[in-house]
């Protein structure tokens, strides 16, 4: 079963088991610009198999959540940063994720 984390996880330590997958969800609204760009993947302990986002609502310009799915690989401890960022101000970081992952 896939651990799911959110925001709160920010500043965490989560373990896992060698295949163990998670899911990491976090609001977004690419209306406002802003985006979750991915600066560390937890490589080579994780690897990042799926990026997507969803839609809350069907009207324009509501808020969403950016999901990322990660899998366990080998033993080892790593870390995974998020930034929530403009493409075009990618160094004035809005909000920033950061989770170190222990694989076992």
């Amino acid at each position: 079963m896939d651990v799911q984390l959110s925001e709160a996880a920010n500043g965490s330590e989560v373990t896992l088991s060698v295949g163990q997958a998670f899911t990491l969800s976090l609001p977004e609204n690419r209306s406002t610009g802003y985006s979750w760009r991915v600066s560390k993947n937890g490589a080579p302990v994780c690897k990042l198999v799926d990026d997507y986002g969803e839609q809350t609502s069907k009207l324009i310009g509501s808020p969403g959540v950016h999901k990322w799915r990660f899998v366990a690989e080998k033993p080892g401890g790593s870390t995974i940063e998020l930034h929530l960022v403009r493409p075009w101000e990618a160094t004035d970081i809005r909000q920033s994720l950061s989770l170190n992952v222990r694989v076992n």
